[in-house]
């Protein structure tokens, strides 16, 4: 551990920017780290310590920096789901290697306003993982997260992308008896047909094949239904 900064970790918790700047006046390094490997920007951001953060970034701290385990700052700001941090980060240049950075935005798919954050900063809404092939949407369905599907639909995700194993999002919502997931799934599929078909000069198609019959059927609700009367036993 960095000797001459042993007090200003605690300094750092508290959000104490007075000494904190007392600190790095006597000659602290903005950058160094204690023992788990960690400096004063990711225990302030661990800390939730918006001012301290602003502030070290402002005096120079790195914004990539990581601990031990090579998780980078950002990603702690995500899975809080600090979307005030983020942006700081963010906004200061800060990206993440998506190899890190997929297990825990995954958990922050829980926090709509960090997703739509991200999509601003124009993060890979696309992406798929290298081994499961799994998509955000498919997780934010499996899940239930209904907000955060609006958002990643809204910007364009591919909604019949699959995994894998050839499961696409409406059969994660599906398995997951997520009955709110699967209407924004249908709506979604439904209203990206009527914009294709409208883009290409064509009426909607109303064949027995089609999405419109499909949602104007009874399948739909057999399907809604099913999953409510699983789900309650």
């Amino acid at each position: 551990m960095d000797s001459d900064a042993t007090d200003i970790w605690g300094a750092a918790v508290e959000g104490d920017l007075y000494s904190i700047g007392q600190f790095l006046k006597q000659g602290v390094d903005v950058n160094a780290k204690n023992e788990s490997h960690e400096s004063l920007l990711f225990i302030a951001t661990k800390r939730q310590q918006i001012p301290v953060v602003q502030y070290l970034v402002l005096k120079g701290a790195d914004i990539n920096t990581t601990d031990r385990n090579g998780t980078p700052v950002i990603n702690v700001a995500a899975m809080y789901g600090n979307v005030g941090i983020a942006r700081i980060l963010l906004n200061a240049g800060s990206r993440p290697d998506m190899q890190i950075w997929i297990p825990v935005l995954r958990v922050a798919l829980r926090w709509p306003l960090m997703v739509k954050l991200l999509i601003d900063f124009q993060f890979d809404i696309h992406y798929q993982g290298p081994f499961s092939k799994r998509t955000f949407l498919m997780t934010a369905a499996r899940e239930g997260y209904a907000h955060t599907m609006r958002i990643l639909i809204n910007a364009g995700v591919d909604i019949h992308a699959v995994d894998l194993d050839g499961a696409n999002a409406l059969k994660f919502a599906i398995r997951n008896h997520q009955t709110e997931a699967i209407h924004i799934l249908f709506e979604a599929i439904l209203y990206r047909e009527k914009m294709s078909a409208f883009a290409m000069g064509l009426q909607p198609r109303l064949g027995k094949h089609s999405m419109i019959s499909l949602l104007h059927s009874d399948v739909v609700t057999t399907i809604l239904e099913n999953v409510e009367h699983e789900h309650s036993l």
